[in-house]
């Protein structure tokens, strides 16, 4: 038989292994949660910048004769602060079609028009949430400096910018960069 204090120490044993395995466990869970969480917003970014490629890589020039009547790209403020892109987005079965991109209240959103007026309300698209900062810049043909806004002057209205630079800050992830070449 075994006595009542090696009964004790037995019981204390088996539970100090006890806590130490759920301790290990709870860790373990805690550490792929976080993993995972992370995971899914890289993804969520890496599906972004897919996007913002593909969207970019179809801008376009709208002509009517031979005389462009809109510009290509358009840098403007946003109706509630933040940043618009606005351009014309070539499609093959719907022809162009006015698009954008907008940050504003921490969010990056595509912008979509059902007609070529700018001042109706378009569909958004929300793709990244707690976007801190964002800055995009030109790269204009001929030219070796990036430039801040867009179209570089009137005369030059249906020029589409050679590359975009786009920058953004993201919380607690930091800050990203990514340079399209346009043609």
């Amino acid at each position: 038989g075994f006595t009542l204090i090696e009964l004790l120490v037995a019981i204390a044993i088996f539970a100090l292994l006890g806590l130490m395995s759920y301790r290990a466990i709870h860790g373990a869970t805690e550490s792929q949660a976080r993993l995972s969480e992370e995971f899914a917003a890289w993804q969520q970014i890496s599906r972004t910048l897919g996007r913002l490629e593909t969207e970019l890589m179809q801008i376009g020039v709208r002509m009517q004769g031979q005389v462009s009547k809109e510009a290509a790209l358009r840098l403007l403020d946003a109706p509630n602060g933040g940043k618009r892109l606005v351009f014309w987005r070539l499609d093959a079965n719907q022809g162009a079609r006015l698009s954008g991109l907008e940050w504003t209240d921490e969010r990056l959103s595509l912008l979509r028009w059902k007609t070529a007026d700018t001042l109706q309300e378009p569909t958004r698209d929300v793709l990244l949430e707690g976007v801190q900062n964002f800055h995009v810049q030109f790269a204009a043909s001929n030219d070796s400096t990036w430039r801040d806004s867009w179209p570089v002057s009137s005369s030059r209205n249906a020029e589409a910018p050679t590359g975009i630079r786009l920058e953004f800050e993201l919380a607690g992830k930091g800050r990203i960069s990514r340079v399209y070449a346009l043609r």
